[in-house]
């Protein structure tokens, strides 16, 4: 193989393993439903279901595997059936599961 052909592979190589390593991020730091507890801090994964904003305030419905979290933040809210990666302070109360997010991520695949 020629010293070209190895860089090239050798690229392709990297690519792949970024984008194994992108797809394996949120699985790999979401945490578990069953083991959160209210006032601790979590990341959560899941697709959009719904959304509302007010005064740069945005409240989303996640799913994340048939659970379903209310993540609210300041900013915009993603595009139903969009994924997102939020984390913030997660609460199991009245209004069910909620995580007042600090940092909301769009993610665009998961393996």
């Amino acid at each position: 193989m020629k010293k070209r052909e190895r860089k090239l592979v050798a690229v392709l190589v990297i690519i792949v393993i970024a984008l194994l390593a992108y797809g394996i991020v949120p699985v790999a730091i979401a945490a578990s439903p069953g083991s959160m507890h209210s006032g601790n801090t979590y990341y959560v994964y899941g697709t959009v279901d719904h959304r509302f904003e007010y005064d740069n305030t945005s409240v989303v419905q996640i799913n994340d595997s048939g659970h379903y979290f209310y993540v609210y933040f300041n900013g915009s809210a993603p595009a139903v059936g969009s994924h997102i990666l939020a984390h913030g302070k997660y609460n199991n109360g009245f209004l069910g599961r909620t995580i007042s997010a600090t940092s909301v991520y769009p993610w665009y695949y998961s393996l």
